[in-house]
């Protein structure tokens, strides 16, 4: 019987002893696993900061059927209810499930001269596959449902926002062209399935 060795090693420690680790690209086996996100940053952050932080969505049909019932009541304090619309399922935002996402993934940084502050500020260009890949965006409702359930999920106590959020953009901030960056991110099994359904 022929034996097979793995060698294990920590890769800065054999670049340390001068190995030529990359002369050779290394292959690579991944387990990779698509998922549905939701980005939480205001525009300004997104903008402004290295990392773009969201949560994961979720299918509501991978819950029990109790789950799904007290979800829909607005009753679990992880999950927020996000309603059927168009091609996308009941499905819920999972605040415990938070990401960050590189913002390099989804644009190119610029800058512009913001008008209304008289300076010069960051932007970031979404690439325009991200912007065709978007599946849908909260309405001024929806973002105040989402303000509340965040603040109940982080602080167990229950408020009510007077007035719906207002999003305002800056109009001196540049909204296109869109860079291209060449390729996009299929997005996760039970999202095509309902979409493939609905067409």
């Amino acid at each position: 019987m022929q034996k097979s060795y793995v060698r294990i090693e920590n890769v800065l420690a054999r670049q340390e002893a001068n190995e030529q680790v990359f002369v050779k690209p290394p292959t690579v086996l991944s387990l990779l696993k698509v998922q549905a996100v939701m980005i939480e940053s205001h525009g300004c952050d997104i903008d402004r900061q290295g990392d773009v932080c969201g949560w994961l969505v979720r299918p509501l049909n991978a819950l029990s059927a109790k789950q799904q019932d007290s979800v829909r009541a607005g009753d679990n304090g992880s999950l927020m209810f996000l309603q059927p619309t168009g091609t996308v399922p009941d499905a819920a935002v999972d605040f415990n499930a938070a990401v960050k996402i590189p913002a390099w993934f989804l644009g190119e940084s610029s800058s512009f001269m913001n008008v209304s502050l008289g300076r010069e500020e960051k932007a970031l260009m979404p690439f325009r596959e991200v912007i065709e890949s978007r599946v849908l965006s909260l309405s001024g409702k929806g973002l105040k449902t989402l303000y509340e359930r965040k603040i109940r999920h982080l602080t167990r106590i229950e408020i009510e926002l007077d007035e719906e959020p207002e999003i305002v953009d800056e109009a001196s901030r540049p909204n296109a062209p869109h860079p291209v960056r060449g390729w996009t991110v299929v997005a996760p099994k039970w999202l095509t399935r309902s979409m493939s359904s609905a067409a």
